[in-house]
């Protein structure tokens, strides 16, 4: 019920573990983050088919703080990621990549005044729209269209084959 419950979440990742739901798992891995994404990546494409998320949490936690230059660094160790998996994606034809985030944090913004400066204006999540990049196949059927998250997780689930997920879902008006 709230991603605060962190040992109802642990019990269901271990749950899963134990079931071999899961390949591979990593966490807090720092600035090893390029390097486990390309072990992640090695290990678990050997299946047909294959899903992967990774996440730069510390980008959130960082904003959330206002600190510009950890939240460059954040990026920045994200970004090198992103451009491993676009370089994986590259060679593997079948794959599509999709990088987006959850939530904006902070609100960052062009600041005149600091010259070609940014500053934050605020402390916690917003309800700015973010981003979506997509790269591999099937994904030209994301451009160009503001999209809900749940659509991201109905375009994942129909490259596995399964076009019911999510077709009972009604967006909250």
């Amino acid at each position: 019920n709230s991603r605060h419950d962190t040992e109802i979440i642990q019990a269901q990742i271990d749950a899963l573990l134990a079931n071999n739901k899961i390949d591979y798992l990593a966490a807090e891995v720092g600035n090893e983050l390029t390097n486990k994404v390309a072990e992640a990546l090695a290990l678990i494409s050997k299946d047909s088919s294959f899903f992967i998320m990774i996440e730069e949490a510390m980008i959130d936690k960082t904003s959330e703080k206002q600190d510009i230059w950890g939240t460059v660094g954040n990026v920045t160790r994200f970004n090198d990621a992103i451009a491993y998996a676009s370089q994986f994606v590259m060679c593997h034809p079948n794959v599509a990549l999709i990088v987006t985030a959850d939530h904006e944090t902070g609100k960052l913004t062009p600041y005149p005044a600091l010259g070609p400066g940014f500053m934050f204006e605020s402390y916690s999540h917003t309800n700015t729209n973010v981003p979506v990049y997509a790269l591999g196949a099937g994904v030209s059927v994301l451009n160009d269209k503001k999209l809900e998250n749940t659509e991201l997780a109905q375009f994942s689930a129909k490259a596995f084959t399964n076009e019911e997920f999510g077709a009972s879902y009604e967006p909250a008006e």
